[in-house]
């Protein structure tokens, strides 16, 4: 074929060109929506001042998502369940999100597992699982003078119009040698519930109430489980399980 004349050339870059700053300024335009609505979530849901505290056995995330739709940390490993469900089934929406050479199959296989600690991935999912908006604060960041996008995290499912949001508090610690972390690079972390209304009477304190009892498969989930705030040491196999958000 003959080469092409110079001006089909240009107008074919031309094109490219235009094509691709449209979609420079659509994606401008949605992250500027996704921010706007994010303000909004945290100006009408202001972060809630009781804590009621998840066990700390690797599946603290999933607890948290049971109890703040049920009352009952017993229904983590159905919300394990269904945010490896999403992932599996709209890799489209997910890839992006991963994190080093790990391939989508294999997270989701990983993530599969109990007492594997819940990452970004997982939040992201679990925000269109339940169709209610999730929101992370640091805890070891609220009192700096950081931004507050730096303190929280909004998870946003999509279709969402004004569903109350989710509101779990990510308290990190410095990482110990081999301990196991579900944070943020460098420490170790864990999640708890964060609620308007004051813990009940059973609660360990005025805001703070302890984990409840768990059912047949909540036993078996959590033996040998740390105690809240000590150091959980993994196994080499569980060592796989570590990621972050």
């Amino acid at each position: 074929a003959p080469p092409a004349a110079p001006a089909a050339v240009e107008d074919e870059e031309e094109r490219a060109d235009r094509a691709r700053a449209l979609a420079a300024v659509a994606r401008s335009e949605a992250n500027d929506a996704v921010v706007r609505q994010e303000q909004a979530i945290l100006e009408t849901s202001p972060m809630p001042p009781h804590k009621v505290l998840m066990r700390g056995d690797g599946n603290c995330l999933f607890r948290a998502l049971s109890f703040a739709a049920h009352g009952t940390q017993q229904r983590f490993h159905y919300y394990r369940t269904m945010a490896v469900m999403r992932v599996r089934n709209n890799p489209g929406d997910f890839e992006e999100f991963l994190d080093g050479d790990e391939t989508l199959n294999a997270w989701a296989d990983r993530l599969s597992r109990d007492m594997v600690f819940g990452d970004h991935l997982c939040l992201k999912a679990l925000a269109e699982v339940v169709s209610r908006p999730i929101v992370v604060w640091r805890q070891r960041l609220l009192n700096t003078d950081l931004p507050q996008s730096a303190k929280v995290t909004v998870f946003v499912p999509d279709g969402y119009t004004n569903e109350e949001p989710i509101h779990v508090l990510l308290e990190e610690t410095a990482l110990a040698p081999q301990g196991a972390w579900c944070g943020f690079a460098d420490y170790e972390g864990h999640y708890n519930v964060l609620q308007a209304a004051a813990a009940p009477a059973s609660a360990a304190g005025a805001s703070e109430s302890s984990p409840d009892e768990d059912d047949s498969q909540g036993i078996r989930a959590s033996q040998g489980r740390r105690p809240l705030g000590a150091k959980y040491v993994l196994t080499s196999e569980q060592q796989t399980g570590r990621a972050h958000v």
